[in-house]
Parts: structure tokens; sequence; C-alpha cells
């Protein structure tokens, strides 16, 4: 009975054997393998934070030197958009049969520096504009004459637009200024769209729009005076 015992028993312990050593050697891959993956998550993330930590530190820096260069250039940026408003608004006096031209004093003196009686000046010639008759001879409207002063100021416009204006959204943390120079670009687009129509079909609606543009210019001065030192 012996050998009929053992036979069975020798004929399973070389499969059973290896199948242990397997199973050992699959255990101890994994737990090898967690160790692996830990250590590599680990490593990663430290990679990771580093990476976002250099960003940060670069980011800053970046900003620091907008900054240190914004804060070269903000003045005479601030003087050039003030030297523009003044000098478009002034054109408003040459072109329109106002009757008091006392404010064009303060405002010519606000080109070069902050001057809360350019304000004052610009809010006089708008409640003058506002009072002008829609005709101001038998020949030309108000409007006909909106339209040789925006040939006149279109410069001037162009370079608060193209240059200034994007110069301040780029570099300043003012919101209120950027915020006064987009309102004063839909004015003169407004502007513009009605001297275009009124080329076309002789509206007469142009002249509000001028006066809108004043009021806007008003505004934009009015942020600078805060800022400008």
């Amino acid at each position: 009975m012996k050998p009929s015992v053992s036979k069975p028993f020798g004929r399973w312990l070389i499969p059973v054997s290896i199948m242990l050593v397997v199973m050992v050697t699959a255990i101890g891959l994994y737990i090898d393998t967690i160790g692996f993956f830990g250590n590599l998550l680990a490593e990663t993330a430290g990679i990771f934070a580093g990476i976002v930590i250099a960003l940060r530190i670069v980011d800053r820096y970046v900003d620091h030197q907008k900054e240190q260069q914004w804060a070269r250039v903000r003045n005479l940026t601030y003087e050039a958009i003030a030297a523009h408003l003044c000098d478009l608004v002034t054109e408003m006096f040459i072109y329109f049969p106002v009757k008091d031209h006392r404010p064009m004093t303060p405002i010519i003196e606000g080109r070069d520096h902050p001057n809360p009686a350019t304000i004052t000046g610009m809010a006089n010639l708008a409640s003058q504009l506002r009072q002008l008759p829609s005709a101001v001879s038998a020949e030309k409207s108000t409007s006909d004459l909106a339209v040789e002063f925006y040939e006149a100021i279109k410069w001037d416009l162009d370079q608060i637009r193209d240059v200034l204006t994007p110069r301040v959204v780029q570099s300043s943390k003012d919101q209120k200024i950027i915020n006064s120079l987009i309102e004063f670009d839909s004015a003169r687009r407004r502007l513009h769209n009605a001297i275009i129509v009124h080329k076309r079909v002789v509206t007469h609606s142009v002249f509000p729009d001028v006066v809108e543009l004043l009021k806007q210019a008003q505004s934009v001065y009015s942020a600078l005076c805060e800022s400008w030192v």
C-alpha cells in the first residue's frame, strides 16, 4: 500500500512546488512593483511641484520687470494721452462757433501736467456745444462741421487708439484708466460711423457724437489725473 500512497504524492510534489515558487515570486514582484510605482509617483509629484514653484517665481519676476518698465514710461504715456486729448478738444474751438473761448487756456495748459482746471474747461466747452443750433449757416450744419473736425483730429485719435491705449492695457493695472480709454474708443467709433452715414445720406446726426467724444475725453483726462504724478 505504501507505494500507492507515495506515488500520487510524488506526482504532485513538483507541480505544487513550481506553483509555490511562482506565487512567491509573483508576490515579491508585486510588492516591489508597488514600491517602485510609489517611489515613481513621489518623484513625479516632487518634479511637478518644483516646476509649479519655478513657474510662479518666473511669473513674479516677469511681473516685477513689467512693473519696473511701466513705472519708467507711465507718466510719459499719460502725458502723451493728455496731449492728444487736449489738442483734439482745442480743435473744437476752431471748428465750432462757440462764443466763450476762455476754457481754451486751461485745456491747453493740461497737455503737459495734471490740471483739474482742464476738466472744468472741457465741461464748460461741452455745455456750450450743446447750446449750438443744428444749422450754423445756410450752407452748413454742425454735423457738416463735425466731418471737417474729424478729419483734423484723426491723427490724434489714431495715436490714442493704435499706440497709447494698447500700451496702457498691456502694462497698467489701473482699471479705471483702461475702462475710460475703452469708452473713449467706443465714442470714436460711433462718431466715425455717423460720419459715414452722414456722407451717404446727409442725416445731420453727427454732431451729438462730437459732444459724446468730448464727454469721454473728459472722463479719460479725469482718470489720468488720479494716477499721473
